[in-house]
């Protein structure tokens, strides 16, 4: 499990596989070079995911979760994810967020 608790950006060149839990309970993560996710993103009230570059592929399996924000700001990002709580804020392009996200 992993605990973000202030401003983490990773950068490098290497990507960010989430095979686990990732919780961001303060701050932002956000994830520059793209990856490879199964695991679980619990985002706390206030907090925010930002997906800002590279490819990143939520696969099936992978959820996020909590009331906090997830921003597709840059990048690729393929979703196949098992769900989005509905409580999270999702925002892609950084100025268009919502309460709820419809994948059909």
């Amino acid at each position: 499990r992993v605990l973000f608790r202030s401003w983490f950006n990773y950068y490098g060149n290497g990507t960010f596989n989430n095979t686990g839990t990732v919780n961001v309970n303060s701050g932002t993560l956000g994830i520059n070079n793209g990856g490879t996710d199964t695991g679980t993103f619990n985002i706390a009230a206030g907090k925010t995911l930002q997906f800002s570059g590279g490819t990143s592929n939520l696969n099936v399996g992978s959820s996020v979760a909590g009331a906090g924000t997830v921003m597709f700001s840059g990048g690729t990002t393929t979703l196949s994810v098992s769900g989005i709580a509905a409580a999270t804020t999702v925002c892609w392009p950084r100025e268009t967020c919502a309460k709820a996200l419809r994948i059909q």
